[in-house]
């Protein structure tokens, strides 16, 4: 899986906090991008842009080890 080969070089690099469940968390942030582009689907009034920014700003949080 691309996403936790990604965060696994995070984790050699110091940047992602080594106590992720890798697997979990990649299917965590599948689910929220998927939701996302689903609700837009049905409301095309979902600001997707705000939305992939909060996913962003929240996975940051939930990994990063320099926090």
């Amino acid at each position: 899986d691309m996403i936790i080969e990604l965060l696994e070089s995070g984790q050699e690099a110091g940047e992602v906090k080594a106590d992720i469940d890798l697997k979990s968390f990649s299917y965590m942030y599948m689910g929220m991008l998927r939701g996302i582009g689903s609700q837009h689907l049905i409301d095309k009034t979902v600001d997707i842009d705000a939305a992939y920014d909060m996913i962003t700003s929240t996975c940051t949080q939930v990994l990063s080890a320099r926090i």
